[in-house]
């Protein structure tokens, strides 16, 4: 795709298109909606995040709330139940005393740890709804995946619902 001045830098799914940009809020609010795709998050040992269920390991983005349903944080995965799930892929050098930043993901593992934030929680989106929304075939390249990720989390707050599903975790 042609890159022209003043448009983003796109490959599959061109975000300079209001209908393409239309089409993939809509699939992620769709896909929000349905209850399987939420689960209970915790911090495990102060610097992991867990489910309370298995998710799917595929690409996709997930998008983490508080108890009252306010989105926190939007982030992607090339495998969802890793990224969320494993010691390594959600885990983030938070043990790390040499790290020179923290990311958004470590300041909701500590202040959820100490009392600050409660009733995690994240809602799945896979990436094979986005791209049967807009009729693709292939996976989305890096940049695709972080693109929509960025306009996922400008629109945090119209893709999750107004009333998040109560779960227990299990």
């Amino acid at each position: 795709m042609e890159q022209k001045r003043g448009q983003l830098v796109c490959e599959l799914v061109n975000l300079n298109d209001r209908i393409v940009v239309g089409t993939v809020l809509k699939s992620a609010i769709l896909e929000l909606k349905q209850t399987s795709n939420w689960r209970v998050l915790q911090v495990h040992a102060t610097d992991q995040f867990r489910t309370d269920t298995k998710l799917p390991s595929s690409p996709g983005w997930y998008v983490i709330v508080d108890e009252s349903g306010r989105p926190l944080y939007v982030g992607q995965a090339e495998d969802l139940d890793s990224r969320l799930n494993s010691s390594t892929g959600s885990q983030d050098n938070f043990n790390n005393s040499t790290r020179t930043s923290d990311p958004a993901r470590n300041f909701i593992k500590y202040l959820t740890s100490n009392g600050m934030i409660e009733g995690l929680k994240v809602g799945i989106i896979e990436e094979v709804a986005v791209l049967s929304a807009l009729d693709l075939e292939t996976g989305l390249s890096k940049l695709d995946r972080g693109n929509v990720e960025k306009l996922l989390g400008i629109f945090r707050t119209g893709i999750v619902p107004k009333q998040i599903p109560t779960l227990t975790a299990g």
